[in-house]
This record gives C-alpha cells, sequence and structure tokens, in this order.
C-alpha cells in the first residue's frame, strides 16, 4: 500500500496507479480500483484534516489580531496621555501669575523669605521662571538688610517697573 500525505503529488499517484500489478483483467481492474478508491479515500481524508487545521489556524489569527489591535490601542492611548498637558500648564499666564504671588506673599516675613521662595519657584521649571522675572508685581517688596548686594536692589527696582515699596 502507498501513503498518500500532503506533500504527494499527481504525478506521483500516477506512479502508484501505473505500478499496480496486473495479476488477471478481472481481477486487476478490482484490485486497481480498489487501490484507486484506497487512494482517493486517503486523500479526501487528508484534504478534510488540512481544511479543519486550516479553520483553527485562522481562529487563532483572528484572535492574534484581535489582541494586536488592542495592544496598538493602549499604546495610543498612552501616547495621547503623554501628549495632554498637565494641569498645571494649562493654566492662563494671569492665573498662574496670581498663584505664585501667593505663594511668595504667604512666607513669613523673615529676612529675604520673599527672594528665597521666588528663587525655588523659579527653579521649578522655565514657564515659572518666566512668569516670575517678566511679572513685576514679584518685584515691588524690598526687605533690605546685609545680605542684599546693591545690585540685587537694582534688579528689583528694575524688575517692579515703578510699582516699588520699600520696607526696612
Amino acid at each position: 500500500m502507498y501513503r498518500v500525505d500532503q506533500n504527494s503529488s499527481v504525478e506521483q499517484l500516477s506512479r502508484v496507479q501505473m505500478s499496480t500489478p496486473s495479476v488477471s483483467r478481472g481481477k486487476s481492474r478490482r484490485s486497481v480500483h480498489s487501490s484507486h478508491s484506497s487512494l482517493k479515500g486517503t486523500a479526501m481524508s487528508e484534504l478534510a484534516r488540512l481544511k479543519e487545521r486550516e479553520q483553527v489556524l485562522l481562529e487563532e489569527l483572528c484572535k492574534v489580531r484581535v489582541a494586536a489591535q488592542a495592544q496598538k490601542n493602549r499604546i495610543d492611548d498612552l501616547f495621547k496621555q503623554q501628549m495632554l498637558p498637565a494641569p498645571i500648564i494649562r493654566l492662563p499666564p494671569t492665573a498662574l501669575s496670581d498663584i505664585l504671588y501667593r505663594v511668595i506673599c504667604d512666607t513669613h516675613p523673615e529676612p529675604d523669605a520673599h527672594r528665597l521662595t521666588k528663587r525655588q519657584l523659579a527653579g521649578v521649571s522655565r514657564r515659572w521662571r518666566d512668569t516670575i522675572l517678566n511679572s513685576a508685581n514679584f518685584w515691588t517688596t524690598i526687605a533690605l538688610n546685609n545680605s542684599w548686594s546693591p545690585s540685587l536692589v537694582m534688579a528689583h527696582v528694575d524688575r517692579s517697573r515703578g510699582l516699588l515699596s520699600t520696607s526696612s
């Protein structure tokens, strides 16, 4: 008996049929017919097995595609979340200036407290630094003492743009 598998070709099947011995006319026909039926049955069962395997693979491929799309969506969501600026960044400049001003004004009136608080807040980000440096109201209080150099006093006067009030 000859084995037929998925790699068998038509040419190989023909050779199998040709190489079947013929004993007698009547018997050989039945034998060839039987052999042919056997080959046909084997080929049909192999085709059925392959179709079942194809169906399993298609279902698996569909599941993989769904999982890949879900993962892509998760990644897209992560990027979207990162692209949204933080709420503090979305504040209008005037609102940010008001908040920073209140923080600075709420510091204890110790010598240089306002100056140190401004320095700390200006170190948070470029936007906060620019807001503090470019808003005149941050520079209107000068608590004169020995730690203030003439250049620091002049920087406060220049940045205050005429809104200066002094205390000693």
